[in-house]
């Protein structure tokens, strides 16, 4: 899964960062507002954690927007702002937590687990399904039909994005973002590979056609009945 984290501090920023990059998520970081909110409107992430009081745009301006949008990527407040009042507010504008600094790092991580728990719709949930489609979001194992695609981990990364899209067409740019980060320096090319390889396994078992090229923009994964 790939989180954005946003805080105007830098040690805390890089101390958020690493802890939940342990804990196995891909993790982007930024310090200053608007740059947060570029980032987070592309919809390419899991959970935002949101410092509140960042330059030049606000954590609460930034989750106003995104639900005005309608993008309902979680959002956890990481703030000093500690009056029930501040609380109201966040969680009013469409924040789904609020963690008041100073905090420790493993009630932060539980916190990122329990809303990411939440916003799959059941704690235990493993199975992402649509179709004849299922893929084990634990083993990193896909199927169709009960056959084992034998993806590579991009390979499942990139079906996996697809596939809880469904229905919408995804840029390559976002598609990539998602797979390597903003930071990155692969090029489309790389994307492009991976999804021929991806098709060349989906093929074998006559499922390539749920993935739909949109030329010159990008890419759609067909929602059922469609």
């Amino acid at each position: 899964m790939r989180l954005l984290v946003a805080e105007d501090d830098a040690s805390l920023l890089q101390a958020i960062s690493e802890a939940l990059g342990k804990e196995g998520f891909e993790v982007d970081s930024v310090g200053d507002g608007a740059d947060t909110y570029f980032f987070a409107a592309q919809g390419i992430y899991d959970l935002l954690v949101l410092d509140i009081t960042m330059p030049s745009m606000s954590g609460l301006e930034i989750v106003k927007e995104l639900r005005s949008n309608a993008i309902d990527t979680p959002v956890l407040f990481v703030t000093a702002r500690d009056t029930i009042a501040d609380r109201v507010t966040g969680l009013g504008i469409g924040a789904d937590d609020y963690l008041v600094k100073p905090f420790a790092l493993a009630e932060l991580i539980a916190r990122v687990h329990a809303l990411l728990r939440r916003s799959a719709g059941e704690a235990t949930k493993r199975v992402l399904a649509h179709g004849a489609f299922e893929l084990d979001l634990l083993s990193r194992e896909a199927r169709y039909n009960g056959c084992d695609l034998n993806l590579t981990m991009k390979e499942f990364e990139l079906l996996e994005f697809l596939i809880i899209n469904k229905g919408s067409i995804l840029t390559r740019s976002q598609i990539s973002d998602r797979l390597w980060g903003f930071d990155t320096d692969i090029g489309f090319g790389i994307l492009d590979v991976h999804m021929h390889n991806l098709r060349k396994k989906l093929a074998a078992v006559s499922c390539e056609d749920n993935i739909k090229t949109i030329r010159g923009v990008g890419y759609q994964f067909k929602a059922e009945g469609r």
